[in-house]
């Protein structure tokens, strides 16, 4: 066991939190631009030859040319769910190059009807982990808890959470009482969000067809937002090794639509392969980019 995954078991043990240690915040992009040697960060670019119809992993065409589908529709074949970590290399990217800065682990963790999802960031300026958990049904994820948490070096660890209730009461939605905020049905918190996806494009390929948009609530720490997520072309990706991408190294981009008001504009990019998993993670602001780009999964 890593000192990390230590550290989150004494948590568990020592009774912090529902399903593990009790977890701040950190911003992402707050971090300090203090950075030499600028080194040139995986690319991203348009192929001109993406999977063609019948590959693995391949989106279908839709039957249909309706609006956004439903999270209940999109994982009504919800396939079997396994534990899984990813590893990513984080860089900072902006107008003038990128600098690797950080690495990072994306860890999912499924026990029957429960889950937790934790994305910890290491680096040399802070260390920051986001973590979600909650029930897991035919509907996907259902947070529950949601934490974020920063240690800057030379600082106290800072921790900010939240509990999410579901309601089917839109007079009660948006309520925030302490540490409680009611949601309605069908949201997502940071990083559930890209699992929740994942299985959704697990669930139905039509989900990566480019163009393709669903509507999925989300909630932060103080209310709940409304936010509609688009997939885009298939893409060329520099991820992972050889060895572990024997499915072809496309990803599509899943973007959020209409995000002005938005503080992050986030983005991932989900393997065309058949397992469906996050390749690249980019959380953008004020011009500068914070990009993971996944190097091993296990």
């Amino acid at each position: 066991m890593t000192e990390r995954a230590a550290t989150h078991e004494r948590g568990r043990e020592s009774g912090h939190g529902t399903l593990a240690t009790a977890i701040g915040r950190r911003r992402l992009l707050g971090w300090p631009l203090a950075l030499s040697g600028m080194a040139v960060a995986p690319r991203v670019v348009a192929d001109s030859r993406p999977p063609v119809a019948g590959q693995p992993g391949t989106p279908a065409a839709s039957e249909t040319n309706g609006g956004p589908m439903s999270p209940a529709r999109a994982l009504q074949a919800l396939p079997r769910l396994e534990s899984l970590q990813l590893d990513f290399a984080g860089y900072l990217v902006s107008g003038v190059g990128a600098s690797p800065i950080a690495s990072a682990r994306l860890i999912v963790e499924v026990g029957g009807s429960r889950y937790r999802v934790v994305l910890d960031v290491d680096s040399f300026l802070a260390d920051l982990v986001y973590e979600s958990e909650g029930r897991l049904d035919d509907a996907g994820l259902h947070p529950e808890y949601y934490r974020e948490s920063r240690k800057i070096v030379f600082r106290s660890q800072r921790v900010k959470e939240v509990r999410l209730r579901e309601t089917d009461d839109p007079a009660r939605t948006n309520h925030h009482d302490g540490k409680t905020l009611w949601v309605p049905p069908g949201t997502q918190d940071r990083v559930s969000l890209i699992f929740q996806y994942m299985l959704m494009a697990r669930a139905d390929a039509d989900m990566l067809r480019a163009g393709r948009e669903i509507d999925i609530p989300y909630a932060r720490f103080r209310d709940v937002a409304p936010s509609r997520w688009a997939a885009g072309p298939a893409e060329r990706i520099r991820a992972l090794s050889a060895e572990e991408r024997t499915q072809g190294p496309f990803a599509y981009r899943i973007g959020q639509v209409g995000h002005a008001n938005a503080d992050v504009d986030a983005a991932f990019w989900i393997w065309a392969g058949e397992l469906r998993l996050p390749l690249m993670l980019e959380f953008s602001e004020k011009g500068r980019s914070l990009r993971f780009v996944a190097t091993a999964f296990r």
